[in-house]
């Protein structure tokens, strides 16, 4: 029976070791451990009945599985690149990089005067071109080019 209680305790020790390394407060009175005292309903302190709750940490070092993976600069999901529309380019051949191109977002109804370098959601500005915006869209670590050009009006006054 004891041989057991000693392979209970190894399997539980080892199990708590590959879950992440925390560690519970010790239940006798540690100074993590938090003593709740149960107060009676007439108002008086009933000393018999006390209530001693674990506390649980994480030891530094392994990833919290509650935070966002999408964090940081550029961690914002919107405008995405289908909802953006180009409306004017302003082109500078001389300089290209002084060059702005106002976008407008078609379902937040918001509108971006961008230049090169400039960040809109997660879509960083490559270049201005005369007809023609290059942004780069990273998705899960992976760059992607998306052009998006300026709509021309026809004859009739349409896009």
């Amino acid at each position: 029976m004891a041989r057991l209680n000693v392979i209970a305790v190894l399997v539980t020790a080892a199990f708590g070791w590959a879950c992440g390394g925390g560690e519970a407060a010790p239940a006798s009175g540690g100074d993590d451990a938090v003593l709740d005292t149960v107060v009676a309903e007439d108002g008086s302190n009933d000393q018999s009945t006390q209530l001693l709750r674990e506390v649980f940490t994480f030891t530094p070092g392994s990833r919290d599985p509650f935070t966002s993976l999408v964090t940081g600069e550029g961690s914002d999901l919107r405008p995405l690149p289908e909802d953006l529309r180009v409306l004017t380019i302003i082109y500078d051949p001389l300089v290209p990089t002084r060059s702005v191109a106002v976008v407008r977002d078609t379902t937040l109804n918001e509108r971006y005067q961008i230049r090169v370098n400039d960040r809109v959601g997660r879509m960083l500005v490559t270049e201005i071109r005369r007809d023609e915006v290059v942004l780069t869209v990273e998705n899960f670590g992976v760059p992607e080019q998306v052009i998006l050009a300026v709509r021309r009006r026809d004859d009739q006054g349409r896009f």
